[in-house]
């Protein structure tokens, strides 16, 4: 049910400027064609119901020429000859019929010799009753000509083109009365015959006594079509073109071309009638799409023409009446008003739904049942009104009446906000502090708990180390003796050698050989133990709990420089060169200048080496090279120690900063370089160090320090 409510003078304007909008928007789809479609559904709908079933029209006879006809070789084939077709036209000649209708374009000779054209052109030109046909505008534009015989008659001659609704599924929906070409009127093919034929009754085309540039057959006015009738938008309308109804029958009397000459059509069939001589073969394709059907051929719409005509000659029937452009404006905006209306006055989701498909199926039955009368009034622009216009002013009714809901709940919301601003103030300076205090707590917990850890691996390494370090003293200082007491054995024996046999002196300088090599492996192996237990005793060591004030710059150019010296001094074949990309705006840092530069003198000392070996398995043509850069980067700064070695394998990426790792040879490095530097970076200067590789080219370690820690 709809409650009765007034409607205040701003709800009115709501209604009338929300039907405006959508009154523009639907006369903006209609006039660029978007609405066609639908439109054109219930005018197709429309001609298939009113079409009659089992109709006939007597006053028309069609004289088909089919497949049958095209293949027998009595006839010659197809096209038929000038000679054949000449014969078939006598015969029906014969029958007596009112005017024949020769629907074949005859522009050439057949054959092209022209022998037999004489006899064709003797029928055509001594026959009035007989209209031949052309073209206009055929294929491409180019025109087809009629038989030069008849060029002189032109009441003899009808144009037979078609325009089909090309964006409207390309179908027939109107016929051309007339066409010209700037300089002639040309008669269509089907008006030729219509007014042949009703010459008789002294029915006429003449101007129209209402409306001059109309046309009126006996007492019937023929308006012509617009560009914009109907639901058509910019329609193609050249001439004067009317729409076909598709009232008449569906199809006609028949005869074959092949019954004609065997004289098996009784006189009576065409005597007096109008007779159509066309192709009807499907291997002639001589067809179109129609809304009542589907390949109709082109006789056949000739034929329903001329049948429109005849009705409207002898006044049974009408021309569709097309509503005017203001007509259906204001039937498009009624439905916009109707929509809005209803959109204002319905609350209720559920009363909504049902109306809404009522109000849509009464513009439809409405535009359904004026069609059936006549009248041809477009649907869709009033059903497109209707429900655009209901759903957008619900929708604008909802926003209002949500809108009404938030500023209520924001008022409130302000009420509440206003006794909780202050008590939640209070909780956020709470809240602050006690996340500053609970850092704090977490910092010291975790340098608390990092230092004991340091302490107690130090305090436990150290013991092991020096419980190790007196007994390998021991080994390492009598291995060295043993090593000097052989050579002094070895000294001995040769000054025995005359003394002792050859056999015997030989085997004794072999047992003082192996003597000698396993001394010197005890000796070398003992050193590198010695060198192990001297990393852990490092590893181990108490670092210094105050840190200094440093140029992070030049402490890196005092370790290049260290590591150069020294790895010359080592080998004087060594070569590398340096590049130094000092950031000038690092200013000093608070460090542990002795661990950061222990960090600094490992990683050169890897990286020299790694482009040294290289060197070494490789051709002299590779240069070691050495970059060492510093950059300030806001609240930190980022040391990198770039070598063009030969990488890291993936394989063994995980275990760099493992204690007792090493890819150096045995005797060259202690494994514990790379785990120390690690622990000192990110234990006591809180920053990070990672490296990047590729193997075969280069790596690259980067050291991040915060400036503040």
């Amino acid at each position: 049910m709809i409650p009765r409510k007034s409607i205040s003078s701003a709800s009115l304007i709501l209604i009338l400027s929300t039907a405006f909008l959508v009154f523009f928007t639907v006369f903006t789809l209609r006039n660029t064609g978007n609405l066609q479609l639908f439109d054109f559904m219930i005018y197709d709908r429309v001609l298939r119901s009113i079409q009659p079933q089992n109709a006939t029209d007597s006053r028309i006879v069609i004289v088909e020429i089919d497949e049958r006809d095209i293949n027998n070789e009595e006839y010659g084939g197809w096209p038929l000859s000038d000679t054949v077709l000449a014969n078939l036209l006598q015969a029906i000649k014969r029958l007596n019929p009112a005017v024949i209708g020769v629907d074949i374009i005859r522009d050439v000779p057949v054959p092209a010799s022209g022998e037999e054209l004489a006899e064709l052109e003797s029928v055509l030109d001594s026959s009035n009753n007989i209209i031949a046909v052309h073209s206009v505008s055929g294929p491409n534009n180019i025109k087809l000509p009629p038989p030069k015989i008849l060029a002189g008659k032109p009441e003899q001659l009808g144009f037979i083109d078609i325009h089909p609704d090309r964006y409207i599924g390309n179908q027939v929906r109107r016929m051309p009365l007339f066409l010209d070409d700037g300089e002639t009127l040309y008669h269509s093919f089907g008006l030729r015959l219509s007014l042949a034929y009703l010459k008789s009754q002294n029915i006429v085309m003449a101007p129209s006594k209402e409306n001059p540039d109309w046309l009126a057959l006996g007492d019937t006015d023929i308006p012509p079509f617009e560009m914009n009738d109907g639901a058509y938008r910019r329609e193609d309308a050249r001439g004067y073109q009317i729409l076909l109804d598709f009232k008449g029958p569906s199809s006609f009397e028949t005869v074959s071309m092949t019954d004609v000459f065997a004289g098996n059509v009784p006189a009576e069939i065409a005597k007096g009638k109008i007779v159509i001589l066309g192709v009807t073969a499907p291997s002639v394709q001589d067809f179109h799409d129609t809304p009542v059907k589907v390949y109709q051929r082109g006789v056949v719409l000739h034929a329903q023409l001329v049948n429109q005509l005849l009705r409207f000659a002898d006044g049974t029937d009408r021309p569709l009446k097309i509503c005017s452009e203001w007509q259906e404006l204001l039937w498009v905006f009624m439905w916009c008003l109707i929509g809005c209306t209803m959109g204002y006055f319905l609350r209720s989701t559920a009363i909504y739904a049902g109306l809404l498909p009522v109000c849509v199926m009464v513009p439809v039955l409405t535009c359904y049942l004026a069609l059936r009368a006549g009248t041809w009034m477009p649907v869709s622009g009033s059903v497109f009104g209707c429900v655009f216009s209901a759903l957008i002013f619900k929708f604008i009714r909802f926003h209002i009446e949500l809108r009404k809901t938030n500023c209520e709940l924001a008022e409130a919301n302000r009420t509440l906000e206003s006794k909780v601003v202050e008590r939640t103030r209070q909780l956020q300076e709470i809240n602050i502090a006690l996340e500053d205090t609970l850092t704090t707590l977490k910092m010291t917990q975790n340098q608390l708990i990092t230092q004991e850890k340091l302490a107690s691996l130090g305090t436990l390494t150290a013991g092991i180390a020096h419980e190790i370090k007196n007994p390998l003293n021991f080994i390492n200082n009598f291995a060295a003796m043993s090593v000097e007491t052989i050579k002094e054995l070895n000294s001995e024996l040769h000054g025995l050698k005359s003394k002792m046999a050859d056999e015997g002196l030989s085997d004794l300088e072999e047992i003082i050989d192996d003597l000698r090599v396993q001394s010197e492996k005890i000796n070398e192996h003992g050193r590198r133990a010695d060198k192990v237990v001297n990393g852990m005793l490092s590893h181990s060591r108490n670092t210094s709990v105050e840190k200094e004030s440093v140029d992070i710059n030049k402490l890196l150019e005092q370790y290049i420089t260290l590591i150069d010296n020294t790895m010359r001094t080592d080998d004087p074949e060594f070569e590398i060169e340096i590049e130094r990309k000092f950031d000038a705006s690092i200013e000093k840092m608070e460090v542990f200048p002795q661990e950061l530069g222990r960090v600094f003198l490992n990683i050169l000392t890897n990286a020299c080496y790694a482009a040294d070996e290289k060197k070494r398995c490789s051709d002299s043509c590779f240069a070691p090279k050495l970059c060492v850069t510093s950059r300030n980067f806001n609240d930190k700064i980022i040391i990198t120690i770039k070598d063009n070695g030969n990488g890291i394998p993936e394989e063994i990426h995980e275990k760099i900063f493992m204690p007792f790792f090493t890819t150096k040879p045995t005797g060259y490095g202690t494994g514990l370089g790379m785990s120390l530097s690690y622990e000192i970076i990110t234990q006591q200067h809180r920053g990070t160090l990672r490296f990047d590789t590729k193997t075969g080219e280069y790596t690259q370690f980067i050291i991040t320090l915060p400036k503040a820690t």
